[in-house]
């Protein structure tokens, strides 16, 4: 064979080869992009320590979880982990549903770009591990369009098996994420309860952690003591409703707060902890407050009253009476 030929087929096959070569990686760098771009996800929960929430008709929301696992909002509030655990969800079992089409793709970015809201997704020692921008939800509320940080194409996300739109768990107001328990005092750390009924003082009463038994006395000094020895049992179990009870609503901006302030509440309850902290809350009857229905001071029946506002010191909640109905017992009841 001519060694002419020779070098030109060598050639021929040399690029055939490297043609190949050259596209295989093409085509595995272009699946590659194609696999990062719609990887919205986190592996585990575990890995995310931060997020931040950055809308564009409020100040940015910034999620961090503290030593314990619980999860505090802009390094003053505590977080409603279970509010907060819709987000995370949605960060670590979201998945592609579908690609818009190039005309609708163009509309989505516009969306994104005027009412978009950034989530940024941080590890633990600070690291980004996601930057994601989310639209509008779908026509049928089926999912919701997203974009990752850097790339160009939008995409239609769901939670597998669940369906359902998802911007919704990133454009709560601040209250909606916030803690709503009201009482998480184990009754071990409880030293006294203090509760008076304001419109009944024969209903009122004290209860005291005296290190092996209780007592329980009168909060008024002008009622007399029960004769007979109170049921230990009864204020044990009394107690324990304190170790989580949970409101209805955070309602701050109930918008005739300041006048019910002013107004006598039917029964505030003081609760002394071990470590010496007071904290004192104080209920008023919903109904009667909000719609003028006859009011209902007596602690016999408060499992009839459908709502109570209480005020925490600092936050003015709704919770229902079926849930803490049970915490307005009377003096008598302990006998």
């Amino acid at each position: 064979m001519n060694k002419n030929l020779l070098l030109l087929l060598i050639f021929i096959l040399l690029s055939v080869a490297a043609y190949f070569i050259y596209d295989k990686a093409r085509v595995q760098n272009k699946m590659s992009s194609l696999s990062a771009e719609r990887d919205f996800t986190v592996d585990s929960p575990d890995e995310i320590y931060k997020i931040v929430l950055t809308r564009k008709d409020g100040k940015p929301l910034h999620f961090e979880k503290k030593i314990g696992k619980e999860w505090f909002i802009n390094e003053k509030y505590k977080a409603d982990d279970v509010v907060v655990g819709y987000m995370v969800q949605v960060l670590t079992k979201a998945k592609m549903k579908s690609i818009p089409s190039k005309n609708a793709d163009e509309t989505l970015k516009k969306y994104i770009e005027t009412k978009g809201i950034l989530v940024e997704v941080y590890g633990q020692t600070g690291e980004l591990l996601k930057k994601i921008h989310i639209g509008s939800d779908m026509q049928g509320g089926e999912g919701t369009y997203m974009l990752l940080d850097g790339f160009e194409q939008v995409y239609a996300v769901e939670l597998p098996n669940l369906g359902g739109a998802l911007r919704s768990r990133f454009e709560q107001p601040l209250e909606r994420y916030r803690d709503k328990f009201i009482y998480r005092d184990a009754i071990e750390t409880i030293q006294s309860v203090k509760v008076e009924y304001h419109g009944d003082q024969n209903a009122s009463y004290i209860i005291r952690n005296n290190g092996s038994t209780y007592d329980i006395q009168p909060v008024s000094a002008t009622v007399p003591k029960m004769p007979a020895e109170a049921n230990q049992n009864k204020i044990k179990t009394y107690l324990h409703f304190f170790e989580e009870l949970g409101a209805e609503l955070l309602y701050n901006h109930y918008e005739k707060r300041d006048s019910l302030e002013k107004t006598m509440p039917f029964c505030t309850i003081t609760l002394e902890k071990k470590d010496k902290t007071i904290k004192t809350y104080r209920y008023w009857n919903y109904e009667a407050t909000v719609y003028q229905a006859e009011k209902a001071d007596q602690p016999e029946n408060p499992i009839h009253i459908g709502r109570y506002f209480v005020n925490t010191g600092e936050d003015l909640f709704t919770v229902q009476s079926g849930v803490f109905g049970k915490i307005f017992a009377a003096y008598p009841y302990f006998y």
